[in-house]
């Protein structure tokens, strides 16, 4: 997705919010299948050694859409990266460390894929999942002024930047005991929904009728007030 120019003031996030995208998902069998795997995977086979690590990037790559190409290079990556690091007590910088990931002479950067990988495989609570959806979603709520911001005064796109940034809203709406499980439920499928709606922030998405109406036709089993509550608008 294209980042669109336009900035956003900051809306409320509400518990009620986050509430209603829980129960969407509960009712929504097909999208809770690949998390259940993910943590089965997780529970059956821990450790990262080079067969397990390349098992559970194939998985996250698989089940959450990453789109990794070189898929064995970048398990031998992450491997790398988290045999020197402190897993018990990494920080965001982690992800950031392992989404720079160089291959045949590119740099590339897989931040969405490290940020499940880290948190289905390393510790859900400390590692929110990010990606397109989820990053434009916590732009809106908490303001593009209040997102953290380089030292050129442009958004901040790191991973460290975007936990500072849920952390933020957290503290100021008052979601301090919510998990970033449930905050990712909501920042995922109401960024997802919103950009097939059209509606702020995706104004500008271009989204193609066939998925569109792929994705929207699979709500029509969710509770109509819990969808519009999810919008809030």
């Amino acid at each position: 997705m294209v980042r669109p120019s336009k900035t956003y003031a900051g809306v409320t996030l509400a518990l009620t919010q986050i509430d209603a995208a829980d129960r969407v998902y509960e009712q929504l069998k097909d999208w809770n299948r690949p998390l259940e795997a993910l943590e089965l995977l997780n529970t059956r086979l821990p450790g990262f050694d080079t067969p397990i690590t390349l098992l559970k990037s194939t998985a996250i790559n698989g089940l959450m859409a990453t789109q990794i190409l070189a898929l064995v290079a970048m398990a031998a990556h992450v491997q790398d990266v988290l045999a020197n690091a402190q897993l018990e007590t990494a920080g965001p910088e982690l992800v950031d460390k392992v989404g720079e990931f160089k291959h045949k002479g590119k740099q590339r950067n897989n931040v969405s894929f490290a940020s499940k990988f880290a948190h289905f495989f390393i510790d859900a609570d400390r590692f929110p999942m990010k990606d397109g959806y989820s990053t434009k979603m916590v732009e809106f709520h908490v303001g593009t002024a209040n997102c953290v911001q380089t030292k050129k005064n442009v958004l901040d796109e790191s991973y460290e930047a975007y936990v500072q940034n849920i952390e933020q809203l957290k503290k100021r709406d008052g979601l301090g005991r919510i998990s970033h499980r449930r905050l990712d439920r909501y920042l995922w499928f109401a960024g997802k929904y919103r950009f097939f709606l059209k509606k702020s922030p995706f104004e500008t998405g271009a989204p193609k009728e066939t998925t569109k109406k792929e994705f929207l036709d699979s709500l029509k089993a969710c509770s109509d007030v819990d969808l519009a509550t999810v919008l809030d608008d």
